[in-house]
């Protein structure tokens, strides 16, 4: 439904205000569960880049500044690999 839809249908039982009011807030509470949902995909995202790369990197290798480095033990590395 678009926006004049649902506020008209909530006029018929309300003012013009409230419905306006409440079509508001809804559609700005869907908007931020949208963009937190797309935050946490983001985030998940991220972290499985960071396990990949770690992943690929020789046990025990020191990381740089921009990019972490590889897993301190054998043991490390296979736990991460079946958490990824």
């Amino acid at each position: 439904d678009t926006w004049a839809a649902r506020k008209q249908g909530l006029t018929a039982g309300s003012s013009s205000r409230w419905a306006g009011s409440i079509t508001k807030a809804t559609h700005d509470q869907w908007a931020l569960s949208r963009r937190c949902q797309l935050a946490h995909i983001q985030g998940l995202e991220a972290g499985v880049r960071t396990l990949m790369h770690r992943l690929s990197q020789p046990i025990g290798q020191k990381g740089t500044k921009r990019a972490p480095g590889g897993y301190r033990s054998r043991g490390e590395w296979f736990q991460k690999s079946r958490r990824l």
